[in-house]
């Protein structure tokens, strides 16, 4: 380590778990704070792959150690051309401004991607993209997409940008995989998280879990726009029941729901630095609901 550089290092394989970036996140509040820490570098070197999360995760670590200033920030690209492709092709490179003067990269926009996005602010036309995205990947018809997935994000993301007090906004990433018949889609903030937007309503309220727990119920509201905070996430817990996975992080707290519509919360041992959303669609088990409703309405 050279004087007063430090590293901020990723794992090989950052996926969708919280605990894998564990030791990346610790690292970003010590340095957060350190004043003899005036150069950052961001070691990506040994990233193999990435998911929707984990570039999330980069660009918010990213964007925040840059708004901060005062300091000189270098990133370390991924040795794998793959994961390396991957990062061009989402974006991030264009957000960053970051180049490569050993090599050219070509990107090209992936059918399967939603692209890397920073929101400030409450962009509808947006989600004509997600619309798009979703029409094609997703084994439903399109109003029902609508209906269910859609207008429940969209409710989402604007209450993200709503209610996370952050300046820097939220990041937006998503991903198909064909191969795998899952749809990732994740909204990351560097926020304040669930527990302080309720609390002041539900005094009650004590633990961050607690809070995701109850944001996820129809009807709660934090009342600072007089809107249902948890009407897009309700409708979507119960679109993936039977579909997929829906799991939400907001400092210590975890919230998780799986396939089968079972939730469990637990608490993590770091802090993560705001809050994110990370959906999963099961393909497979949407297509075969759809085969099972079509037989029903058959033998009717």
């Amino acid at each position: 380590m050279a004087r007063d550089r430090y590293f901020i290092t990723f794992p090989q394989q950052c996926d969708n778990n919280p605990n894998t970036y564990k030791r990346v996140i610790n690292d970003y509040w010590k340095l957060l704070t350190a004043d003899s820490a005036r150069e950052i570098v961001f070691e990506c070197g040994d990233v193999r792959f990435i998911r929707p999360f984990g570039v999330n995760v980069l660009a918010l670590l990213l964007r925040s150690f840059l708004q901060q200033g005062g300091r000189t920030i270098f990133f370390v690209q991924p040795t794998s051309q793959r994961c390396n492709k991957y990062l061009e092709d989402q974006g991030f490179y264009k957000e960053f401004h970051i180049q490569d003067s050993d090599r050219t990269i070509e990107a090209s926009t992936r059918s399967t991607s939603v692209g890397l996005r920073r929101m400030v602010k409450f962009e509808p036309l947006y989600f004509d993209t997600i619309a798009m995205w979703l029409n094609r990947f997703l084994s439903l018809p399109e109003e029902s997409i609508k209906d269910a997935v859609n207008i429940p994000l969209s409710e989402i993301i604007l209450n993200v940008v709503d209610h996370s007090k952050s300046s820097l906004g939220c990041y937006i990433s998503a991903q198909a995989y064909p191969k795998e018949d899952r749809l990732v889609f994740s909204v990351a903030d560097l926020g304040v998280g669930f527990l302080r937007t309720l609390h002041p309503h539900y005094p009650d309220l004590h633990t961050n879990e607690a809070a995701i727990a109850l944001a996820v119920q129809s009807g709660v509201s934090s009342k600072s726009r007089g809107s249902n905070v948890g009407a897009g996430l309700s409708i979507l817990c119960g679109f993936l029941k039977q579909r997929g996975n829906l799991e939400i992080i907001s400092l210590d707290g975890v919230w998780h729901q799986d396939t089968a519509g079972n939730s469990l919360s637990r608490t993590i041992p770091f802090c993560f630095p705001g809050s994110c959303i990370n959906i999963e669609f099961d393909n497979q088990k949407i297509a075969d609901l759809m085969w099972q409703e079509d037989d029903d309405e058959i033998g009717r």
